[in-house]
């Protein structure tokens, strides 16, 4: 039975820093931010098609000011006719990444049942077949090749041995027949046999020497050399691999876009989180297939939601104090983003607020004495703290 003093909770006690989806700030700004993207992903679905806009937002917001925070509570305001999927664009940096979206993004629909029943798929060479999602994934995932062959069958030493047997004790033999005189003595008879006999003689000699030192060259193996069964190929092979290419990407997605409009399942929020924090060039190998899968025609059941960093995205551009650098990287942001949210940064009175809700989680009352002294102090050296800083701080 659980006694009084094990219900208590334990202080000290790490705090999580995972985004847990709700909003801590005293002036709900998160909250009303989360309602507003969540409003206009309704209304935009509301639409007729032709007049929707792009199905991708971004959310722009410094390192730690809550980005996915907003992006948790806008799952929970959408969770009923909006299915989450969170690419970890970081985590997956080493990876090729079309192949990493979808190999993790179908299986997991597949896990939790969104994708059920049965697809289509193209078959190499024409032709569709009827096969589960999980077949066609594996499918999406084999490695597909096609291969050219040339064979070349080796003749073993034992077939070169009989031919030579084969051919040779006729010649012996009429050898044997030329130099016999006419009257013949019954040693010179037995010369001439042992002269027809000689190949024979040989390759039995051959044979026992090669048993000695290997006992498979037995009894059996010459029976598989007169049946010619034994078979030595040496192969030259051609392999040509297929990746995934950026029409193989839409297929897919357009196929799971059709799907979810066929069965009636909650349509599809693709988040791509972490992306500013790749190295330059994988940010733009990213940002460009982005672009060209949601920013133009995009699919009719499927969104796009980025959260990003500006200043960290223009590091991918060039020197981010740079002025063209910094225009460069909004011509980008302005090219793939219908619309921009912005996570603004805590006020001066939110600071104080979430400072004590923090420390009153890691501490609980105890420490109330000291808790507006290490407040203060704590300000005093990060006038501009994040909400994650805090947290690492406590």
């Amino acid at each position: 039975m659980e006694t009084k003093l094990q219900s208590k909770q334990q202080y000290p006690r790490f705090i999580q820093n995972k985004p847990c989806g709700i909003d801590k700030f005293d002036g709900g700004s998160q909250e009303r931010l989360a309602k507003t993207i969540a409003r206009h992903f309704c209304q935009n679905d509301s639409l007729d098609e032709e007049c929707t806009l792009p199905r991708i937002i971004g959310i722009e917001g410094i390192w730690g000011s809550g980005k996915s925070n907003v992006v948790k509570m806008l799952e929970r305001e959408l969770s009923d006719d909006y299915y989450f999927f969170e690419y970890d664009a970081w985590g997956h940096q080493e990876d090729l990444q079309r192949r990493s979206i979808l190999e993790l993004l179908t299986s997991k629909l597949i896990d939790d049942g969104i994708l059920s029943g049965n697809a289509t798929i193209k078959v190499k060479g024409g032709g569709t077949k009827t096969v589960s999602w999980s077949e066609k994934l594996k499918y999406l995932l084999a490695r597909k090749t096609e291969t050219v062959t040339e064979k070349y069958p080796l003749i073993s030493n034992g077939m070169v041995a009989a031919f030579l047997v084969a051919v040779l004790t006729p010649i012996f033999t009429f050898i044997a027949y030329a130099v016999k005189p006419t009257p013949t003595t019954w040693w010179f008879s037995l010369l001439s046999i042992i002269i027809a006999a000689l190949p024979v003689l040989i390759a039995l000699c051959v044979w026992k020497w090669a048993y000695s030192k290997d006992h498979k060259y037995g009894w059996s193996y010459m029976l598989a050399i007169y049946q010619d069964k034994v078979e030595k190929d040496v192969c030259y092979e051609t392999l040509s691999e297929d990746e995934p290419t950026v029409y193989e990407f839409k297929t897919w997605m357009q196929d799971i876009s059709d799907f979810i409009k066929e069965n009636g399942q909650r349509k599809l929020v693709l988040v791509f989180d972490n992306m500013d924090r790749l190295p330059a060039e994988k940010v733009k190998e990213l940002w460009s297939s982005i672009h060209t899968f949601f920013a133009d025609s995009g699919f009719e059941n499927v969104w796009a939601v980025i959260p990003f960093d500006e200043t960290h995205l223009a590091c991918a551009f060039g020197d981010e104090t740079d002025e063209q650098t910094k225009q460069l990287t909004k011509y980008f942001i302005n090219k793939t983003f219908p619309i921009v949210y912005r996570v603004a940064p805590p006020v001066i009175t939110d600071y104080r607020s979430i400072f004590n809700k923090l420390f009153v989680e890691a501490f609980g009352e105890t420490e109330n004495e000291a808790k507006e002294t290490i407040n203060r102090i704590f300000r005093l050296v990060n006038p501009n703290a994040n909400v994650r800083e805090i947290i690492s701080y406590i």
